[in-house]
């Protein structure tokens, strides 16, 4: 007893409130004697130590909850321990002449199994993981498992893609078989993978025609040190940014704002910070993205050239995780925290650092950004002293799931993207010195609440509320012309989505509903000198009806969706009735064709009225088709693929055709005689993707080819048919890349041939003192090269963390690649302008995850 008292005197002076665990211990121990007279085997060990000329080492917990008698005075040391040995459960081991140990027995492993079945089939379920604590295991082909459970039972946790989540509490005394577990069927689309590892670990190919990419399991790509929600994309065939933009992707031919992309099922008018040169989404929240170049699902609208799904993650975390990490452009950290075993909430931020330092990476991205901007150079007149800038962006997501019931499920998602411009110029006006201060700022934010109710094993429906927001706000003030100018461009889009799926049997299911959308778009332009305000404010209604119908058969060797979306835009009192088809059809072991087909209509596009709006810096401004100046934009596709996988190698052949009617001058972004007219027309592509990739040990290398012939027509224009300004006709990538168990590398080189422009007239370049140009887009730029380097190293940080670094090498050889070329005038004479690409800019990253 004076142990114990010791131990607790002790505790008391540290913790007060442990004061009364002495008074516990001593009524344990009286009741304990009031037992059959049975003393504490602490008590005993004391007089036995003494008795035999010994000492016990042993551990408090293993000890203290024990009652023995006495043992008889006339029993040797040897007796004496098999007595305690019986009427206890703990192994006594006489070390030498001195010392005895105390131990618990090991405990044995107790087996358990059992089956995995689904319950409406009855068929096993294989490669599940089934856990228990620190214990797993994998269903074999019979839905068997077997754990080893080496703690006492508790909670097992059974997971599978394709089933929902099941937790079973284990009460230990009642399993005497091996279990048989039924599994309920998700009623969620699935995206069935064809081909993994398409171009690097992580990037997926499935048989609805698709691309799926895992942020989680990216391999590192070239020119980027750590994963990038839209550059990935740029690295499929037929994609790319003619702008050399991370975030402007062009999806076979088509405009940037032709592109639908999607944040948890929200559209967003806004991808990017820094004015297009980094992706908006933070990669550390995102748990997948779906690219869809054709033969898109009928549930999905807009996006006349394809369609880009970013997807957090919706499961319900169980334990807390996350990380954080910095490189040469921003920090940024993201937690994952359980809020009960039904709920939890993730919240990720970023944050630039150039307030805090500017490093060269962060000098080379402003110079590409602003380069030829009136942040880039005073206005016509100022006498330039001194100039500043200040440049800021951050973004922060939230998402949170609860699981209200095993057939009900809330979701809510927040993001918001903010990038601000301060520009302050300080010039010499009539000999005295007057500052001039000059914003932009350009904001989204997206909010959704999504809610899934499962009636039975083989129904869901799904409700969506999402809301978008957009705003880009600029103020020129131009000090020798005492004007200030200020413009914004804003949008509020709000929607409504019901959806139900019926799986009908094993390999078939249908997916019908209906959408409800208002978007209105809200242009402002004020002048002080001349005083003039003019406020444009639009809305469009869009109501939609679709069904989907995905079947394959039970060989898997042939899968079919087709699916049919009728919209009705209530403005302009039109309606569309838009086809889908994907078809992937197995023709031999390594060999399958694949057939796609889509028509598409998008009522939202962006247009430049000025180059020289928003600082020159944002140019486009998003407007509403009206149905006369601004038509509803339409597009037709089709194409054919085949593809051949052997052993290591894939060979991917796709050729297509593409038309898109409504296009306007305007969202073009003419640089030519057409740059102040506002016609509306067409442009056709014909192309063919190609991809050759060959796999090794830990090596892999590919080839991407992308051949496309991009024309418009005008018919109101006095040449109607001329190059597309984003007449790429070849693209080719080369790349190779290296993995281990901690390392990563990647390289590639990157070649297209040059973008059309429109030369001047050579012999008469002014009329009238305006530029007089040649035939449109009937020159090109020098064809385009680059390099990236890229490596990363994973490490461990104690038991539970990890750390990770990296640096990527973007351009590597430094060449200095025109992006377009164009003309204005200054003074009375032709300038030339070129557009450069980003120069030799290297980025490093530091990450810890836990």
């Amino acid at each position: 007893m004076k142990r114990t008292w010791f131990v607790c005197l002790v505790i008391d002076k540290k913790v007060k409130f442990f004061l009364f665990l002495p008074l516990l211990f001593l009524a344990a121990h009286i009741f304990g004697q009031q037992k059959d007279d049975a003393h504490s085997l602490l008590s005993v060990l004391k007089v036995l130590e003494t008795r035999y000329g010994i000492a016990f080492s042993y551990a408090d917990k293993n000890v203290a909850d024990h009652f023995v008698d006495l043992p008889a005075d006339d029993l040797s040391l040897t007796q004496c321990l098999n007595y305690l040995r019986e009427v206890t459960d703990l192994e006594f081991e006489q070390l030498d002449d001195r010392f005895v140990a105390i131990r618990k027995p090991e405990a044995i492993p107790r087996v358990l199994c059992g089956y995995l079945i689904d319950i409406g089939t009855n068929e096993p379920v294989i490669s599940a993981m089934v856990r228990h604590r620190s214990a797993s295991a994998v269903t074999n082909l019979e839905g068997y498992f077997e754990l080893a459970l080496e703690e006492p039972a508790s909670t097992l946790r059974v997971r599978h893609l394709g089933y929902q989540p099941l937790e079973i509490d284990l009460v230990e005394e009642k399993i005497t078989d091996c279990l048989t577990i039924n599994l309920t069927p998700k009623t969620v689309e699935l995206e069935e993978v064809l081909i993994s590892n398409y171009l690097v670990g992580g990037v997926s190919k499935t048989v609805s025609g698709g691309f799926e990419v895992k942020t989680r399991e990216l391999q590192v790509l070239p020119g980027m040190s750590e994963p990038d929600v839209l550059y990935t994309m740029q690295a499929l065939p037929g994609i790319q940014s003619a702008n050399e933009s991370v975030s402007d992707i062009n999806i076979r031919g088509g405009s940037n704002d032709q592109s639908l992309i999607l944040w948890d099922g929200i559209k967003m008018y806004q991808s990017s910070h820094f004015y297009g040169l980094i992706t908006a989404f933070n990669p550390y929240f995102v748990d997948k993205v779906i690219l869809t170049k054709n033969g898109t699902s009928a549930r999905l609208g807009e996006g006349v050239s394809g369609t880009i799904e970013i997807k957090p993650d919706d499961d319900i975390a169980k334990e807390w995780s996350g990380g954080g990490g910095i490189n040469l452009l921003s920090v940024d950290g993201y937690l994952t925290a359980p809020l009960s075993s039904r709920a939890s909430i993730s919240v990720a931020g970023r944050r630039s650092i150039a307030d805090i330092a500017r490093t060269p990476t962060y000098n080379n991205y402003f110079d590409r950004a602003f380069r030829n901007t009136d942040v880039a150079s005073a206005s016509a007149g100022d006498s330039l002293l001194n100039s500043n800038e200040d440049f800021y962006f951050y973004d922060l997501t939230i998402k949170g799931n609860y699981q209200i019931s095993d057939d009900d499920k809330l979701s809510l998602s927040f993001l918001q993207i903010f990038n601000d411009l301060i520009y302050t110029e300080n010039a010499e006006v009539n000999g005295v010195s007057e500052p001039k201060t000059s914003s932009l700022t350009q904001q989204s934010m997206a909010s959704g609440i999504q809610y899934e109710k499962h009636w039975s094993p083989s129904v869901k429906s799904t409700l969506s509320l999402p809301v978008s927001w957009y705003r880009l706000r600029g103020v020129n003030n131009d000090i020798p012309n005492s004007q200030r100018l200020e413009q914004e461009n804003e949008v509020l889009d709000i929607g409504f989505k019901i959806d139900t799926r019926l799986l009908i049997n094993a390999t078939t299911d249908v997916t019908g509903g209906v959408q409800l959308t208002e978007v209105g778009i809200g242009n402002l332009e004020v002048l002080s000198n001349p005083a003039f305000r003019r406020y444009i404010k639009e809305v469009n209604r869009n109501q939609v009806l679709f069904v989907d119908v995905n079947h394959s058969t039970p060989s898997n060797n042939t899968n079919i969706s087709g699916g049919l979306r009728a919209n009705y835009y209530s403005t302009l009192d039109q309606f569309t009735l838009e086809p889908r088809l994907a078809i992937h059809q197995k023709l031999a072991e390594n060999v399958a064709l694949e057939v796609l087909a889509e028509q598409k209509s998008q009522f939202t596009t962006q247009v430049i009225d000025l180059q020289n709006d928003f600082l020159g810096v944002e140019k486009r401004r998003w407007v509403l088709s009206n149905g006369e100046s601004i038509p509803l934009v339409r597009s037709k596709q089709a194409s054919v693929g085949l593809l051949y996988s052997p052993d290591r190698w894939l060979i991917s052949a796709e050729p297509y055709v593409k038309l898109v009617k409504g296009i306007i001058t305007s969202s073009q972004g003419f640089q030519n005689q057409f740059q102040y007219l506002r016609s509306s027309g067409s442009y056709q592509v014909f192309g063919v993707d190609l991809l050759v990739k060959r796999d090794f040990k830990k090596l892999s290398a590919w080839t991407s080819y992308a051949l496309a012939k991009n024309r418009y027509n005008f018919p109101q224009l006095a040449v109607s048919a001329f190059p597309n300004n984003l007449d790429i006709l070849h693209n080719l990538t080369v790349g190779t890349s290296y993995t281990n168990d901690r390392f990563q590398a990647s390289t590639s080189v990157s070649w297209h041939s040059g973008r059309p422009y429109t030369h001047v007239n050579s012999s008469n370049p002014i009329v009238s003192g305006s530029i007089s140009y040649d035939i449109p887009n009937a020159a090109r730029v020098s064809p385009y090269f680059r390099i990236d380097l890229s490596g990363r190293y994973k490490f461990a940080l104690g038991a539970r963390a990890r750390g990770q670094a990296g640096f990527s090498i973007w351009n590597l050889t430094g060449y200095e690649n025109v992006l377009g070329t164009y003309y204005r005038i200054d003074d009375g004479n032709l300038k030339t302008i070129n557009q450069a690409g980003l120069k030799l800019t290297p980025n490093m990253m530091f990450r810890v995850f836990f």
